[in-house]
């Protein structure tokens, strides 16, 4: 669920032609403070172009780093010759604060007005006044339905296939990593004295949690003609892993998830000169089977933080893990 704002390319003077429709870069110079979630640094530094690109060839997710959990899209539509501002719901209050404000701001910049999907029309001094609450508690109403069906599983039993497993509320945020409420989260929230309060308490927890989340990798075992998904442990990091490892949403447009036959975990020590080595490869389940309970706790329904291993403790746990095996 949804709400889209939209915003007309109003002509320039003279009712000549219409305003050059915005790139990436422009839509960052609209609001002081707004970032871009679509794309890494890694990704902009590799293709500066994407700065240049339009919005009619992108919907770009925007908001404010820590401020904003699950920002806004925006995008331009050719059909309509309108600029389209999707606030997803629920979203959290500073969610909306912030889509408003760039929706009053980019309405200012094209001298025009603002209407909603449904019709109602607003100007940009009065779109302040959209009432957001009422879609915040809607959207966390029908969490109801999600978790009418939900079946009382254990955790080693949640299916290693997906994110979107029947038991899991997944909620697509500005970081990569999405917020996957379990059903115990989700009727705490619904049950809760104010919905909304705890609603944002648990995301914001989740989503803004200090640590690194694991970045996920794929090879081919040309040998075996099989391709395996991967995660990287180091010492003296604090990370956040998968608990079922499964393709994450960045990378579910190169591969998916019926195409990745196993998962590995490269364990790495430093050596004499400071630098990563190759201690083994651990098959991720086993990884996550023997790892010490006092070493990680579930941040979610799907994710666990996995506290610090000094180097002497990596080396423990993976000899350990080679005798159980």
């Amino acid at each position: 669920m949804s709400v889209i704002f939209y915003v007309k390319n109003r002509k320039k003077l003279l009712g000549l032609h219409k305003k050059d429709i915005l790139t990436v870069g422009d839509s960052l110079k609209i609001y002081e403070n707004i970032q871009q979630f679509s794309y890494t640094a890694e990704e902009i530094e590799e293709q500066p172009d994407i700065l240049n690109m339009s919005l009619e060839k992108v919907h770009l997710v925007l908001g404010e780093k820590v401020k904003s959990f699950r920002g806004f899209e925006l995008h331009y539509e050719k059909e309509e010759e309108s600029y389209s501002i999707r606030i997803m719901t629920p979203s959290t209050r500073q969610d909306w604060l912030i889509g408003l404000e760039y929706i009053r701001l980019l309405a200012l910049y094209l001298d025009s007005g603002i209407e909603v999907e449904t019709g109602k029309k607003y100007n940009p001094a009065d779109i302040k006044n959209y009432p957001f609450l009422k879609n915040i508690e809607l959207g966390i109403e029908a969490f109801k339905e999600v978790i009418r069906d939900f079946k009382n599983v254990e955790k080693d039993d949640v299916s290693n296939s997906s994110l979107y497993s029947e038991e899991i509320v997944h909620q697509i945020g500005i970081n990569q990593r999405p917020v996957c409420l379990s059903k115990e989260m989700v009727e705490k929230i619904l049950y809760s004295e104010n919905r909304i309060e705890e609603y944002e308490k648990t995301v914001y927890n989740i989503s803004n949690i200090d640590a690194e989340d694991a970045i996920q990798s794929f090879y081919k075992n040309e040998k075996e003609n099989k391709i395996f998904g991967s995660y990287i442990f180091i010492p003296d990091s604090k990370k956040v892993y998968p608990y079922k490892p499964y393709v994450e949403v960045q990378n579910d447009k190169f591969i998916k998830q019926e195409e990745v036959d196993y998962w590995l975990l490269h364990v790495m020590t430093l050596n004499k000169n400071n630098e990563y080595t190759l201690l083994g490869t651990l098959d991720y389940d086993l990884f996550i089977k023997y790892l010490p309970k006092n070493k990680y706790r579930f941040i979610d329904g799907v994710y666990i933080l996995v506290e610090p291993f000094t180097e002497y403790e990596i080396k423990y746990f993976y000899g350990e893990y080679i005798n159980k095996i």
